[in-house]
């Protein structure tokens, strides 16, 4: 089977993408309503959407530029290959450089931190694909594990942002419990530290599973004998968790809307009575 055969599910993906994103061009600026009242910002300025189709279109033309490049159509370098990945990179940090300038003159911290964040990520990613590029192209003679030492980075750094809002969530959590009463300060607090809690298991449950493919992906191209698939076996548990997630959360929206309408009818029904 060729590789173009086997990318089947991500082209519908990738078609399914760019059609999303040209329709969100096609959509225009977002005007203000008619009732508002003073200055009005544009939720999805048309630069971040116009950004966001030219990201999508340098990810799929990677992917064909790939996938020619396994099946020997093309006998370009990886430096060429990679080239679309790279760009991508640098439109994401760009993207971010941008997004942490507009979420500070409306002074949103929170969103800046993130914006931070990301863009440390992306910084990480771009020393992945320039090391890799260095390696399949014969460049450098690096060992395998050398040349993925920005993922290994990577992961430290999600692990010490797990531990950070595991810790900081304990701490809301524990300081709320020294208090009695339910005062309105107190319950977004709570609510804060439920989020930071709930947050702190997702990011666990998806490092884990990151982490583990990128071992066995590493030791598998460094020689290992065993079989692809096992790679790829963290992944799929993180499918079927997620998936299983997903489900109980619609369930338990749906039983909790009946509830909800069980308890106006009876309410409706007291209140007829009396």
């Amino acid at each position: 089977m060729s590789w173009a055969a086997v990318w089947t599910p991500l082209w519908i993906a990738d078609s399914i993408g760019l059609m999303f994103f040209v329709f969100l061009v096609s959509w225009g600026p977002i005007k203000a309503p008619a009732e508002w009242q003073g200055e009005w910002r544009d939720p999805y300025p048309m630069s971040m959407r116009v950004l966001a189709l030219v990201k999508w279109g340098l990810l799929v033309l990677f992917q064909v530029l790939l996938v020619l490049r396994l099946d020997h159509h093309i006998s370009w370098s990886w430096e060429e290959v990679l080239a679309p990945l790279m760009a991508w990179v640098w439109l994401r940090i760009i993207g971010e450089l941008y997004r942490i300038v507009l979420q500070t003159k409306r002074l949103f911290v929170g969103r800046v931190v993130a914006a931070i964040k990301a863009m440390g990520e992306a910084a990480m990613l771009f020393l992945q694909v320039l090391f890799l590029m260095w390696r399949l192209d014969g460049e450098v003679a690096w060992n395998w594990w050398v040349v993925f030492v920005p993922t290994w980075l990577l992961h430290a750094g999600q692990l010490f942002t797990w531990c950070t809002n595991q810790a900081l969530a304990m701490s809301l959590a524990r300081g709320l419990e020294d208090h009695e009463g339910s005062t309105e300060e107190q319950r977004r607090k709570l609510l804060e530290a439920s989020v930071l809690m709930d947050n702190a298991k997702h990011s666990r449950k998806l490092l884990g599973g990151t982490l583990v493919t990128s071992v066995l992906a590493v030791y598998l191209v460094a020689g290992a004998d065993y079989s692809a698939f096992i790679v790829f076996l963290p992944q799929f548990f993180s499918a079927i968790w997620f998936t299983f997630a997903v489900t109980c959360l619609v369930c338990f929206a749906e039983r909790r809307a009946r509830q909800e309408e069980a308890d106006g009818a009876e309410g409706e029904g007291f209140n007829t009575d009396v």
